[in-house]
Parts: structure tokens; sequence; C-alpha cells
């Protein structure tokens, strides 16, 4: 069960990303930058064209899925910080983002102003079994998520509790058979890019809820 001081440290921590996000991109390259806007359509005319919501799904995939020297930002942000000028919150946000993962979940119950439980869609794809529930924290989800639904999302283990990186995608039930249908393909052929590799799942989950998705995006409470 989450308790009350779970949720305390959990809203210390989105909290404390609200700044430490921004400290983690000063080290990304120009042409990192434009080339992950572009592959969100987001990059027009030589400027960048977002939204609020469009912004923080840049940022994310931009700290946890793009690579350059062969690191991720995360990794380039250890390299240079060593862990060093960072407040506990921040230490404990960022190991929990450098073991982050995107995948697909199923709502499985919601108990109001606390948490939601979801099951592993993708993981129990993989392994041919089902997997251990988990108690996800998320203010807005726990209020608004509907039992059944879907949420592609990723979650980040923060030592106690688990917490969404920020950005969720939702679809209805409906939606699952085709959407488990197509990562069991080896490729989606998109441009030639491999969407169905993890660090593919946050562009290719974008660009199906663009067409398929629920109309509401989730943000987690505190990512505003």
């Amino acid at each position: 069960m989450i308790s009350t001081e779970q949720v305390r440290i959990y809203r210390a921590l989105r909290e404390a990303g609200k700044h430490f996000h921004g400290r983690l991109l000063q080290g990304v390259p120009r042409d990192i930058l434009v080339a992950t806007a572009q592959e969100f359509g987001l990059w027009k005319g030589g400027v960048l064209v977002a939204e609020q919501d469009e912004t923080d799904i840049l940022t994310e995939r931009l700290i946890y899925d793009r690579r350059w020297d062969g690191k991720t930002t995360l990794e380039h942000f250890a390299d240079r910080t060593a862990g060093t000028c960072l407040t506990s919150e921040e230490q404990r946000l960022f190991a929990a983002m450098q073991n982050g993962i995107f995948s697909l979940f199923r709502i499985q119950a919601i108990h109001p102003g606390s948490h939601a439980v979801l099951s592993d869609r993708l993981a129990e794809l993989r392994m041919g079994q089902a997997q251990p529930l988990v108690e996800l924290i998320d203010m807005g989800l726990s209020e608004t998520g509907v039992p059944g639904a879907l949420l592609a999302t990723r979650l980040l283990d923060a030592g106690g509790f688990v917490m969404t990186a920020g950005v969720s995608y939702p679809f209805s039930i409906e939606r699952e058979p085709a959407i488990l249908s197509y990562l069991r393909q080896k490729e989606f052929g998109y441009r030639k890019r491999r969407l169905d590799l993890p660090e593919n799942y946050s562009l290719y989950f974008f660009r199906l809820h663009r067409r398929f998705g629920v109309e509401v995006m989730y943000r987690s409470e505190g990512e505003d």
C-alpha cells in the first residue's frame, strides 16, 4: 500500500524535477535537439513550434532516449557532474531516471487521491506470462484513470515507490490487440527506423496516440 510519507516524497521529487530537467538539457547539442524535434514534427522553418505538452514530450525523449557520442543525456550529465551539486531530492530523482522503463500498461485499479495499479502488457507479451502488478503514485491518474484502459508511459523506481517520468499516452482497451500486434513485428518500417526498439517506444506511441489515442493526454501532477 502507498503511505502518506511516500506521497509526500513523490510531491517533493516532482517539484525538484521542474528545475532539474532544465539542468539536464543544458548539455544537449543543437543538432540533437533539432533532429529530435523533427521526429515529432515540431521543427518548422528553422524554429521550434511546440505547445507545452509537446515540449514535455520532446524533453522526455531528449533526456532518456537520444544518444550522441554513444551516450544518453543522463549519461553525459553523470560524467559532467559526478553527482556533485545535487540536492538530496535531485540525487534520488536522478537515480530513478537512470533506470526508467517505457512500456504499455493496463490500468487494473485506481485509488483516488493516491495511486493506480498497473500491469505491464509488453512485459507479459515478452515473457509469455503475467508479471507483478505495479502501484503507481500519480495524483492525476488516480482521479481520472479508467480501469481497463491502456497507458503508454515511462516508469521510474524512486526507491520504495514508482512514478512516471511525466508524460503518458492513454488508449482505449479496444486498441490493445492492434498495438500488441504491431509490437510483435520485427520492424515497423517507418522511414526504416526500428520503432520496436525500447529507445523508440516514446516516438512510436506519440505517433500512435495522435492517430488512435484517447483525446486527453495525462501529465503527472507537478509537471506543469
